[in-house]
This record gives structure tokens, sequence and C-alpha cells, in this order.
């Protein structure tokens, strides 16, 4: 896949079924170690909660990964639903965490699987998803003369030029999008460039 789903920015949403009201909250997260840090964080905006469950979808391309943890809810009725809403949508290196506040009122089995499962397409549904493109950061050092050209490649090809330090040549880190990488590191070296991954 040359193309991902993901989002621009966190979202949220509430969602109320019987009195208990579900927090959600839909996070960019590169990894599951992010993705427990905004666990943590929701957690923290919510403390009247009695249940902050997630899942996440992390680690797009190199290393995908999914978790679940319905955070002492009965087993499946809420890991599995936000997930779900996650896999439906398409969505890569995001968590989506739904704190619960309980309201006096039982759900039971399927209204918690229902209630987790709006919540988190709520959010998903209130969120910006964007389109990325896997990249590969690389570091170049290169002549002045061939600066300009190199730079005006990079961005016809969709990548991002980083910090740059000027001196008696250009330093300076890019992304290159990962399926133009192996080009784009040939044509650098035809003018002159030097690039190593980082």
């Amino acid at each position: 896949m040359a193309h991902y789903r993901t989002i621009a920015s966190p979202a949220s949403a509430d969602y109320v079924v019987q009195r208990s009201r579900f927090y959600a909250m839909l996070l960019p997260a590169a990894d599951v170690g992010a993705a427990q840090a905004g666990v943590r964080a929701a957690s923290a905006l919510h403390p009247q909660a009695t249940h902050c469950c997630w899942a996440c979808r992390v680690g797009y391309p190199d290393r995908p990964a999914q978790q679940a943890s319905d955070a002492g809810e009965p087993g499946g009725t809420a890991g599995r639903p936000i997930m779900a809403a996650l896999t439906r949508a398409a969505l890569w290196n995001v968590a989506l965490v739904v704190c619960r506040s309980f309201g006096g009122i039982k759900l039971g089995v399927r209204g918690l699987i229902d209630a987790y499962g709006a919540a988190a397409d709520l959010v998903v549904a209130a969120a910006a998803v964007v389109e990325q493109q896997p990249l590969v950061l690389l570091r170049l050092t290169a002549p002045y003369r061939a600066f300009d050209t190199l730079r005006h490649r990079l961005l016809a090809l969709g990548g991002e030029l980083g910090a740059c330090e000027f001196a008696d040549e250009v330093r300076c880190t890019v992304h290159v999008p990962r399926a133009h990488a192996a080009c784009f590191c040939q044509e650098a070296r035809a003018l002159g460039v030097m690039s190593e991954p980082l």
C-alpha cells in the first residue's frame, strides 16, 4: 500500500446512554507506548471515569501492531468494539480511548458493546482523516550548486524538507516518500549529494 489513512489532529466526542457518559478521544500514536500515554492523558482529563478502555493500530508500515483493552469492563465489551471502529475506518498510527462515567444504570453486555462502539464511531466520524504515504528520513550533504535542483525534486515527489544548516555545504534532513527513496538517492548521487538514512 503506497498510502495509508490516519488523522491530522486529535478529535473528541461524547455519547450518553442511560445516564452513563462515554468520552471518546482519537489521538495520533506512532507506537504502543504513545497509545498508552494517550490513555493516561485521557484518564487524567476524566478523573470521574470508572473505566478508560482503548484500542490502537500503530507502527504502520514497518511494524504494524494492534492492541485493545477492556480496562476492567466485561471481556470483549469495550476494546473489541473500539478496535472495530478503527478497522472499519482503515486508520493506522492512532489510538482511540473511551472513558466511561457510570450513570447508575447497568447497561448489560450488549448495552456496553453498543455504547462503546457508538462512542468510537462518533469520534472517528468527527476526525479529520488524511491520506499519508510512508516516508524515509535521510540526512543529505549537498554542494550549493545542487541544492535547489534537489529541493525541487524532493517537493515534486511529495517529500518534506527538514532542518538545514548552510556552511561550506548544505546539510539537511529530508523526508522522502518510501516508494521514491531509491530513485531520489540515485538522482542525489548524480548531483554530488551524499545521503544517509537516519
